[in-house]
């Protein structure tokens, strides 16, 4: 027999909270509440329980409150407790047996499946009503949040350690990428809500991180890929000219193939970004990541202390840094 949806569990467990907090509701703020609490009390003598610890911790004061309270009270913990202890079980599953990278490193099936489920939470914590009324507004959204914190805790660390595991046997920039393609589904599911917004600020920077990760990495293999990348680490000796690899005709050679790869500078790396936005801000991050490296070799060439004649410069520096930042950003 297959165990529960914990989606299934998590809706019965917020029916309980619904029902307590409407019921609480009602009788406190009925003119005859003393009544009120007599005629539920006399209706749901049979629901009494014995557990008053369980319940005294589910709430914070039973006092006037009927036995029906306390016991959908006390049902509402015992299912969350259900809820949380079946997600444990299928992520702790999910991070003992990382799913395998995807070719095109979008979001695995097993992850896409939890996500989605995450996703179902949302909507129904967003539309139920089981929180108290209060007339300020930034109050009922803090209360939200701290309500719901727990829950997204069950499930982000474990998704952001699996899917790191599953890309430790890519490069370091598909790894980043694979990365940030399942960090970004996750945030995309949360934006929506107020209650997510410090989740939200925490992802936004896990993708910025791994984002600069990739973004060096691209601009790293642009320069290797024209020979300049063991070049740039001789920039800060003092007499740049006599180092190995910096005579004028090994400049001149890496220099042509810089000037010809900077009007279709290609990055298919990036194209496996699955959000169209984040391609983008990883294209034109790199390029001016390339046209901020072509200013420092500029700068540390010309400088007279380099070695070079103005002789040598000119046939090795053919276009000004203004000229290559606006062939690389407009490429």
């Amino acid at each position: 027999k297959s165990p529960p949806s914990f989606v299934a569990i998590y809706k019965i467990a917020n029916l309980f909270k619904f029902y307590s907090d409407t019921i609480s509701q009602v009788i406190c703020s009925s003119p005859r509440k003393g009544k009120l609490q007599s005629t539920v009390g006399e209706v749901t003598t049979s629901l009494e329980t014995t557990q008053q610890d369980e319940i005294e911790e589910s709430q914070p004061s039973k006092q006037d409150q009927p036995d029906i309270v306390i016991t959908l009270n006390l049902l509402h913990k015992e299912f969350m407790d259900l809820f949380f202890k079946l997600v444990q079980e299928q992520t702790e599953k999910l991070m003992a047996s990382p799913p395998a990278y995807p070719q095109d490193l979008s979001v695995a099936v097993e992850v896409s499946d939890l996500v989605r489920r995450l996703a179902e939470l949302l909507s129904m914590y967003n539309q139920s009503l089981s929180l108290s009324h209060v007339d300020d507004g930034s109050q009922l959204s803090s209360g939200k949040e701290a309500e719901f914190t727990p829950v997204l805790n069950a499930f982000i660390e474990p998704l952001l350690v699996t899917f790191k595991a599953s890309a430790s046997g890519l490069d370091r920039t598909d790894a980043g990428i694979y990365i940030i393609n399942n960090i970004f589904a996750i945030q995309d599911i949360m934006t929506q809500y107020d209650f997510t917004a410090s989740f939200v600020e925490r992802l936004t920077m896990e993708i910025g991180d791994w984002m600069d990760h990739v973004v060096t990495e691209q601009s790293n293999e642009i320069w290797k890929r024209c020979g300049m990348h063991e070049k740039m680490k001789l920039l800060d000796e003092v007499d740049i000219s006599s180092q190995q690899g910096m005579d004028p005709a090994s400049l001149q050679a890496a220099f042509s193939k810089f000037y010809q790869s900077m009007f279709s500078m290609v990055m298919p790396e990036f194209d496996r970004l699955n959000n169209p936005r984040l391609r983008t801000t990883a294209r034109n991050s790199t390029a001016r990541s390339i046209a901020m490296g072509y200013v420092r070799l500029y700068n540390a060439l010309s400088n007279p202390e380099s070695g070079y004649s103005k002789e040598e410069l000119e046939r090795i520096l053919v276009h000004a840094p203004e000229q290559v930042s606006k062939y690389i950003l407009d490429a």
